[in-house]
């Protein structure tokens, strides 16, 4: 379960990432036809890279925290609904995992 949610977290900072990536690189395009004087196309494509590290950066500190919380969130309903058909119960009546 682990090694899951360390590729969710992968592929959600990656995309994320991409999606500000494309965002910057239309607005930047919108400056680009505006001012072409002071802005030439080097300027975006060094921004689309600049924005891409620091959104990676970012992206990947945060969703691994998000995705563990909501994958808990599963796993524990999983347990009830187990427990609801007494699959999961120990002696005492209490829950248990069946994964060590």
């Amino acid at each position: 379960m682990e090694k899951k949610l360390g590729s969710y977290s992968i592929v959600a900072s990656l995309v994320t990432s991409v999606v500000m990536v494309l965002l910057f690189y239309l607005l930047a395009l919108q400056k680009l036809s505006e001012r072409p004087d002071i802005y030439k196309p080097v300027d975006v494509y060094a921004g689309m890279v600049y924005v891409f590290i620091l959104s990676m950066i970012v992206s990947a500190s945060i969703w691994p925290g998000i995705i563990e919380k909501n994958g808990m969130k599963v796993h524990l309903a999983k347990d009830k609904k187990q427990a609801s058909r007494g699959k999961c119960h120990n002696s005492r009546g209490g829950l248990y995992r069946d994964d060590p």
